[in-house]
């Protein structure tokens, strides 16, 4: 009777262990929302950042007022973030003229970053945020967090997965184009 005691009080701190460990990982997580949700604020000025790129290369967000930058913060950890990952990818494949879709990664080894992404064949840029530098430039309550960008300016932001990614994304850079 004693050892049934251990092994349930052993499973039970096991299965709580774990719990907390999935809680602590999707915290990041969440579906919809909007910056009220506590991203940054729209019309604000875009914070300027340079990230090493998967590949090789640089991106620097100052060079690039020119354009329309979708920019979205996700991790290979997130449920939404891979799941809208091939949305953002169709969107990217559109090559749509003045528009630059660049995935910043939040604080995973670049090794994690490369394999994920080659594994899945994405074609858009990804940029590294090992230190979490890029990401407390644009504090989010979460992941997947998108922010749109034009001259400079934060136009438009997405705390979550939208409904439908693609068509939601297409349009926000659609009105801005």
């Amino acid at each position: 009777m004693e050892k049934m005691k251990k092994i349930s009080i052993l499973t039970a701190c096991v299965f709580i262990s774990m719990a907390c460990l999935i809680m602590a990982f999707t915290a990041g997580c969440s579906a919809g929302g909007s910056a009220s949700d506590g991203g940054a604020a729209e019309d604000e000025e875009a914070p300027d950042f340079t990230a090493e790129l998967m590949g090789g290369g640089k991106f620097t967000l100052s060079e690039h007022n020119d354009d329309v930058l979708l920019i979205n913060f996700w991790a290979t950890w997130c449920g939404y973030c891979v799941e809208e990952m091939p949305e953002l990818d169709k969107l990217n494949k559109d090559n749509i003229e003045g528009l630059e879709i660049i995935l910043v990664d939040c604080g995973e080894p670049a090794k994690v970053v490369n394999d994920f992404i080659k594994d899945s064949g994405y074609t858009f840029s990804v940029a590294y945020d090992e230190d979490g530098s890029i990401e407390s430039k644009y504090p989010s309550s979460g992941i997947p967090y998108t922010v749109i960008v034009k001259d400079g300016k934060i136009m438009k932001t997405f705390v979550g997965m939208p409904q439908d990614p693609y068509n939601t994304y297409k349009k926000a850079v659609e009105e801005l184009l």
